[in-house]
């Protein structure tokens, strides 16, 4: 009820809830409830765009190991939705926005689809859902679960509230021993608790692994065979401008060096291009790219969604944003899959375990502003070999953390099968 203005105003006003309205108040069409097979179901909830490519390997080994089972994936974003339905559902899986966290809504859905278990991707913790959930004898997980500091203090502020909730997972896989801590002092039973490296590495290996035509994709970006590129993905506010003066500056010395500006949020798009324009910077649009006669650029700003993993298969050396100026770091570990040298700043909190194994692995290097930024991706450049090594390193230690799919599956398959 405290929430409900807000979320009227969200619904209303932008896109990223309207759309979906009816699937999240549990209302929906009927050519999906056709789809339910009558087969015993299991429920991933996966937020975004990261969650459902890192739940990626884990579906398809669901799929193989549990063949007697229908999946449904759910996604709280837009973006997540589309790119559910595009590069990981099947026909015969269901895929729907997740519910409001009302308990009528939940009980609705959950009395729908019946769940036989339900995971939760990342720290997912919706109180009435899981409380439902468990009251109905649904066992559910939380995979790749992490609390950052921020997060840590507000479940702490609320922990009267949502200690049951925390309680009620039949099993909760931790990044690390500190997330692993912190969700015991919310409230999990210590005995159900787990430390299991993140999803997030296989699904960046099984992405890294697929076949990139290299010529073909530098062709879609007008891209010269001997051009480099610097690759700033998932950018934010301050940080265009900081990466276009750093490129503006190395472009002197380097004449054949490309620019790709990845914003987190595309809706940023149009500030991005005023940048640009008052800068007189010679820029394109990635879709406007998608016609053949359109002009190319050496600055190009990514505002299509879903081909940014395809475009670091191709960089030269990748800038990981929302690092520089204190937001909390991006996910650094697709670059690193791909073999890339990379970079960001101090701020990497939200991936803190990741970026310093990739620093300790010296795959990944930290800088505290423009000015190291260009010294760091200048040296990158005139030691072409250095780099190269410096990628393995970070492939290398994104390797040695596999194992998640493999233990989430033992946990699942323990879950499912029936007690004697």
């Amino acid at each position: 009820l405290i929430l409900l203005p807000l979320f009227l105003y969200r619904g209303f006003v932008r896109d990223k809830y309207r759309l979906g309205l009816r699937q999240r108040l549990a209302m929906y069409p009927r050519d999906l409830l056709d789809k339910i097979s009558g087969k015993p179901l299991i429920w991933i909830q996966a937020v975004s765009v990261g969650e459902v490519l890192a739940a990626r390997p884990l579906i398809s080994e669901i799929r193989e190991r549990f063949r007697e089972h229908q999946l449904l994936v759910s996604t709280t974003t837009l973006t997540g939705h589309r790119i559910c339905l595009e590069k990981v559902a099947r026909d015969e899986d269901i895929v729907i926005f997740f519910p409001l966290d009302f308990f009528w809504t939940v009980r609705r859905a959950l009395r729908i689809f019946k769940p036989s278990m339900i995971a939760l991707v990342e720290t997912e913790i919706w109180p009435n859902f899981i409380c439902a959930a468990d009251s109905r004898g649904i066992p559910v997980v939380l995979l790749n679960g992490r609390i950052s500091d921020h997060s840590f203090k507000g479940y702490m502020r609320f922990r009267s509230f949502v200690k049951r909730a925390v309680g009620s997972f039949a099993w909760l896989g931790m990044q690390t021993e500190k997330d692993a801590e912190r969700i015991i002092a919310i409230g999990a039973d210590p005995a159900k608790v787990s430390v299991t490296p993140s999803l997030k590495y296989e699904g960046a290996l099984e992405l890294a692994d697929r076949y990139y035509d290299k010529a073909a994709i530098r062709s879609e970006l007008r891209l010269p065979g001997n051009a480099r590129l610097l690759t700033a993905g998932s950018t934010h506010n301050g940080e265009e401008e900081a990466l276009t003066e750093v490129y503006l500056k190395l472009k002197q010395e380097f004449p054949r060096l490309g620019l790709l500006l990845a914003p987190r949020h595309p809706q940023r798009v149009p500030r991005i291009e005023a940048y640009l324009q008052s800068r007189n910077i010679d820029y394109v649009l990635r879709s406007r790219l998608l016609d053949e006669n359109a002009p190319s650029a050496p600055v190009i700003v990514l505002d299509t969604l879903g081909e940014l993993v395809k475009y670091y298969s191709i960089s030269t050396v990748v800038f990981i944003g929302k690092s520089m100026f204190e937001r909390g770091g991006q996910n650094p570990i697709e670059p690193a899959a791909f073999s890339k040298p990379v970079i960001f700043g101090p701020y990497m909190d939200n991936f803190r375990e990741v970026a310093e194994l990739l620093v300790e692995k010296k795959g990944a290097c930290v800088v505290r502003g423009p000015e190291e930024l260009a010294k760091e991706v200048r040296r990158l450049l005139l030691d072409p070999e250095g780099a190269k090594k410096m990628g393995a390193r970070a492939r290398k230690a994104v390797i040695s953390k596999k194992g998640a799919v493999e233990r989430t599956i033992k946990f699942t398959n323990r879950l499912l099968t029936p007690k004697k």
